[in-house]
């Protein structure tokens, strides 16, 4: 699956790790977790991955999600960056399994920080189901480092009179971020 991250400050690395594939052969898409390391022009650094997880629905898809969602988070360039963000279409709902796997690894959620009370449905936009959220912006801030979401929005596809091209059946998730970073010595 082709993951990217779209930057206007400098990138200064690119890394692509691959995720644990499911036994369905051609039917599991080979995933991964695209990383970019980029540079704020106050000097702070942050890493983002961008990822899209196992989309089946069964036990062991869930299953398979979960082991996705833990290598990812795991995954990236190491130290040095003041936040990390995981961000992406992780097909799996708040409270799921997959989430709680993230949270438990040290990973927050900024949805509901950004926009408390809003539901943050993001996919199915183009009625192939129930509107649900399955996209996520989740992070982890570096010891010392206080991060914040300061406002969220939903962007992307109208579902009636569009006329553009479609480039998704989603919506984007856009969580504006404030960061305090210790000053060292």
């Amino acid at each position: 699956m082709g993951n990217g991250v779209l930057s206007r400050w400098p990138v200064e690395r690119v890394g692509r790790e691959a995720l644990p594939r499911g036994p369905r052969g051609l039917e599991d898409y080979p995933r991964g977790v695209t990383w970019v390391r980029v540079r704020h022009p106050s000097g702070v650094v942050l890493d983002v991955g961008s990822l899209h997880l196992h989309q089946k629905g069964d036990a062991p898809d869930r299953a398979l999600r979960v082991e996705q969602v833990r290598a990812a988070a795991r995954s990236g360039f190491g130290g040095g960056a003041a936040a990390r963000l995981l961000v992406g279409d992780y097909n799996a709902r708040p409270g799921s399994p997959t989430l709680d796997a993230a949270t438990a690894l040290g990973w927050r959620d900024l949805w509901p920080e950004a926009e408390p009370g809003s539901p943050g449905y993001s996919g199915s936009v183009l009625g192939a189901g129930s509107p649900k959220r399955i996209d996520y912006v989740l992070a982890a801030p570096a010891s010392g480092t206080v991060l914040r979401a300061t406002r969220g929005e939903l962007v992307g596809p109208r579902t009636n009179g569009d006329s553009g091209k479609l480039i998704s059946d989603h919506k984007a998730v856009v969580v504006d971020l404030t960061l305090d970073v210790p000053v060292g010595p």
